[in-house]
This record gives structure tokens, C-alpha cells and sequence, in this order.
């Protein structure tokens, strides 16, 4: 795996519906981030780009399918 920059982990903020109501209830944030990203260097890249202490990192792939 090559090693990736901090501001190539986090490819951008996803901001929808869903994602504002877990931002504002449940203090969660949902970024889109590289593919080949681990979640230790997804924490440090939110963690020193954004100064805030991160507790936990959770990843879901999505399928980049398309239905037909």
C-alpha cells in the first residue's frame, strides 16, 4: 500500500440529510476517504486536520455497481 497524504485519506465531507442529523444528535461525522485508507490513518488524518480527538472510526464500502 502506498503511503497517502492526510488530505488524500479524506476525499470530502458527505453532506446529506442523514449525515446532518447524526452530525447534530449524535455528534458523528461522515466523510467519503480513500479507498485504501485504514482506520488508524483515517483517525490521525480527522484527528490533525480537523484538531478534534477522535473515538471511534467506523468504514463501509460502497458498491460502485451500477443497477440496471
Amino acid at each position: 500500500m502506498a503511503d497517502l497524504h492526510l488530505y488524500d485519506i479524506i476525499v470530502r465531507p458527505v453532506v446529506t440529510e442523514h449525515s446532518t442529523g447524526l452530525a447534530d444528535v449524535q455528534n458523528q461525522y461522515v466523510f467519503e476517504v480513500h479507498r485504501d485508507a485504514t482506520k488508524p490513518q483515517i483517525k490521525a488524518a480527522v484527528e490533525t486536520i480537523f484538531d478534534k480527538k477522535v473515538v471511534k472510526v467506523k468504514t463501509d464500502r460502497k458498491s460502485t455497481r451500477l443497477n440496471s
